[in-house]
């Protein structure tokens, strides 16, 4: 039997507090502009040896302001999870036939696993071949000095499990260490839809409670695992269960309002980001920068031109996570630090990765590539329906 939840967490599958798809995209966007200033300016040793030892002004900020700053940006991550729960949990409720039971539910959501693991490889893919076959005219970074060193076997296998997204898991070399996120979103598009039954069954809010305060009791690893997104990724399910967008609005209507609102979060954001450099603190800071940034992210929806310039820019931003270290760090650092202000400096990189995105979906788009991911995701969740 389902867990009684109580009123005010009445499960709901859509409503005004929703997380919309443009919400979605303008959210993505926040996250991956933390993303770029936390990889160009965490540490003084990656801004030497990526800018070739340039300088770099960081005026009208202090340099170490700067830095610590950009070391806890990498709560981005965390509205990457948040996000990508949100959405499954809408996903497979919505496909699921109740009248189907459990034994429906798991075939639902096998099929949305394996379907969306296989089209989330083919867009990898997409980035990697080409980025790989650039290393080898302007770079010494390229497959054969990453996976080589221990024979061709070795060499192939490290390659492939590369390929796979899956070199985290398994400690092997990458081409990419930015790509270590990939490891992380497969286990979660194949653990989630477990948990959004789990959920079903008991209550987000209780799952939510189990997996934040179960691993820490349980001497697990919540500063580098998967222990330390799992909380985040409740959390992003039980706001998807029970429309708690809505509370968060604190019945704001009128412009004013909502502006008090986005500069109230703001301001507990830069808390929570000064805070999570306590590492034990981590990864329930991380539910509430995640929350903080898509709530930011429903308030910045109401405004018509930075929303379509933002919900553009979060559309890209797969393809911004996946290639930007390239561009600053393996291919061409010495030209992106080169601009020499840190705010002028992150402004390039982002220019640049977005263009970079926007030609290879042209590029996919004029080959056909869609269509073949397409058909591919198509055919595998058609195989295993039978």
């Amino acid at each position: 039997m389902p867990y009684h939840v109580p009123a005010k967490f009445k499960q709901v599958e859509s409503g005004q507090g929703a997380l919309s798809k443009a919400a979605s995209n303008i959210a993505k966007a926040i996250a991956i502009m933390m993303m770029l200033m936390h990889h160009l300016f965490s540490t003084r040793s990656r801004i030497a040896a990526n800018g070739h030892g340039q300088d770099v002004s960081f005026y009208p900020f202090d340099a170490g302001q700067v830095l610590v700053f950009s070391q806890c940006l990498k709560a981005c991550v965390a509205v990457f999870v948040f996000i990508t729960a949100y959405g499954i949990y809408k996903s497979i409720t919505a496909k699921h036939d109740p009248a189907e039971g459990d034994a429906g539910f798991a075939g639902v959501a096998m099929r949305y696993s394996c379907g969306h693991v296989v089209k989330l490889l083919i867009n990898f893919w997409a980035v990697y071949i080409p980025f790989a076959l650039l290393g080898f005219a302007v770079s010494d970074h390229t497959v054969l000095t990453v996976y080589g060193g221990e024979g061709v076997f070795n060499g192939f296998l490290y390659f492939l499990i590369d390929f796979l997204g899956l070199a985290d898991m398994f400690g092997t070399p990458t081409l990419n260490d930015t790509w270590w996120y990939m490891s992380l979103a497969i286990l979660l598009i194949f653990l989630l839809p477990a948990c959004t039954l789990l959920a079903r069954k008991v209550g987000g809010v209780v799952l939510f409670g189990i997996v934040l305060i179960l691993p820490p009791l349980a001497g697990f690893d919540t500063i580098s695992s998967v222990w330390t997104y799992l909380p985040t990724a409740a959390c992003g399910m039980a706001f998807a269960q029970y429309d708690l967008f809505s509370k968060l609005d604190f019945g704001a209507k009128k412009p004013w309002h909502y502006a008090l609102l986005f500069v109230a979060c703001a301001v507990l954001m830069l808390a929570v980001i000064r805070a999570r450099r306590i590492d034990e603190l981590v990864f329930a800071l991380n539910v509430v920068g995640a929350c903080l940034v898509c709530q930011m992210a429903r308030i910045l929806e109401k405004v018509p031109g930075l929303t379509v310039a933002l919900q553009f820019v979060g559309r890209h931003s797969m393809n911004i996570f996946l290639l930007h270290t390239f561009i600053y760090s393996y291919y061409f650092g010495q030209f992106i630090y080169s601009f020499g202000h840190f705010l002028l400096i992150f402004a390039v990189l982002l220019a640049v990765s977005l263009l970079c995105s926007i030609v290879l979906e042209q590029l996919k788009r004029l080959t056909g590539y869609n269509r073949l991911r397409d058909r591919a995701v198509a055919s595998v969740e058609q195989a295993i329906r039978g």
